[in-house]
């Protein structure tokens, strides 16, 4: 597949291509071109490319643009004219240097012609989320520059701008945190906005606002991941989730080691009987303490994976999961509708589970009861986070 991509490339950079390669390239070209990777420094290969991109350019799909701070705003880029010619765009990934303050006017400035823009991705340079994990050597590295000046934000804020009415998926994978106003026009000015991603950027200054309970503009989240948000409460979130501020039916909602890393949050679970407004097709939580899954489970989830759970909260979860409500013949509390509970694969393995000791065993064969008198399945295939630090019931 890659001697055909030479080839085919070959043929549309050259000026003079027989009538039979123009044609085999204008049929290969809406294959080839689908994704395209761009870094904003000036190359060769930008040069070659814009011989040919007026032909190629209307294909292109998914643009994945790498942004130099040692680029010089003063002086424009071949890649900025390649820009220029894509406009069907619908996927873009921008990576970009943590604190890179260069201004990147030109890109700001073709930002607008994206007219078909749908989902947005920021990626820092060697991002490593593990910076806010509990983890000894994981210490968070203080930014030097401020948030407001960064390409980062002024970016994701130009996009927010122009194309925020028809986002439909905004995945922001960065350390760097968002401030107030930046979160703010996520929530309250994307009313088509399907899947948000937040990564280690919801800081304890956003705690607030996150959990204030109004509702997003769009009200039809398919998709929601949080990731090392320090700033997310899980009894709030989880009372919001019920409440359907989010939407009243998400398809996914993956918590991922969230809240204080001290697991000093005053614990909230929200009051038996509160109406749940909101259900989840599959919950995926990971790295959590009892009260965060206590609050979780009054949300109905049809599809449960748990993951890094500390030994006591193990021990506890079959007791969570037995409970019904006080009438006769009552139903089950906690999470309502469940079908599936998926389980750390490490489980399966027979050299880890001889290392657990006699309460976890017992508490295991108490579970698998509880699934069966639930009549939930229970499988060891739950997704592992990739990057698992802090307490493994396995380990």
């Amino acid at each position: 597949m890659r001697f055909v991509r030479r080839c085919i490339f070959r043929i549309l950079i050259r000026r003079f291509p027989s009538s039979t390669c123009k044609r085999l390239a204008e049929v290969c070209a809406i294959v080839l071109f689908h994704s395209l990777r761009l870094n904003e420094i000036d190359s060769e290969f930008h040069r070659r490319l814009s011989d040919t991109i007026e032909k190629v350019g209307p294909f292109v799909r998914d643009l994945t643009l790498s942004v130099d701070d040692r680029t010089d705003d003063e002086e424009d880029q071949p890649t900025h004219d390649v820009l220029s010619q894509l406009p069907n765009v619908r996927c873009l990934t921008v990576i970009h240097e943590r604190e890179d303050v260069a201004d990147h006017s030109p890109l700001h400035q073709l930002v607008p012609r994206f007219s078909h823009l749908e989902e947005v991705t920021f990626y820092e340079d060697d991002y490593w989320p593990g910076w806010s994990l509990p983890h000894p050597h994981a210490a968070l590295p203080s930014p030097h520059a401020r948030l407001t000046s960064t390409f980062f934000h002024r970016f994701l804020h130009t996009i927010l701008k122009v194309h925020g009415n028809h986002l439909r998926g905004l995945h922001i994978y960065t350390v760097l945190l968002l401030d107030k106003e930046i979160y703010l026009k996520i929530r309250d000015n994307t009313p088509n906005l399907r899947s948000i991603t937040f990564t280690a950027n919801i800081g304890s200054s956003l705690h607030g606002l996150f959990t204030d309970s109004t509702p997003w503009v769009s009200g039809s989240l398919d998709q929601i991941r949080l990731q090392s948000c320090r700033g997310v409460h899980m009894g709030h979130f989880a009372r919001d989730l019920l409440a359907g501020v989010y939407g009243t039916s998400l398809k996914e909602v993956s918590v991922i080691a969230c809240g204080p890393h001290d697991y000093e949050d005053t614990p909230y679970i929200p009051p038996v009987g509160t109406p749940a407004r909101a259900s989840i097709n599959r919950l995926r939580i990971d790295h959590f303490v009892m009260w965060g899954l206590s609050a979780m489970s009054f949300i109905p989830v049809r599809d449960l994976s748990l993951t890094q759970i500390c030994p006591q909260s193990f021990v506890e979860l079959p007791i969570l999961l037995e409970k019904r409500s006080p009438d006769p013949g009552g139903v089950y509390l906690a999470f309502p509708g469940l079908e599936q509970l998926r389980l750390s694969p490490k489980l399966a393995s027979q050299e880890k589970v001889a290392r657990l000791d006699n309460t976890i065993l017992n508490a295991f064969q108490d579970l698998k009861g509880v699934c069966l008198r639930r009549g939930v399945a229970l499988s060891l295939d739950a997704d592992e986070h990739l990057i698992s630090y802090g307490i493994d019931l396995v380990g």
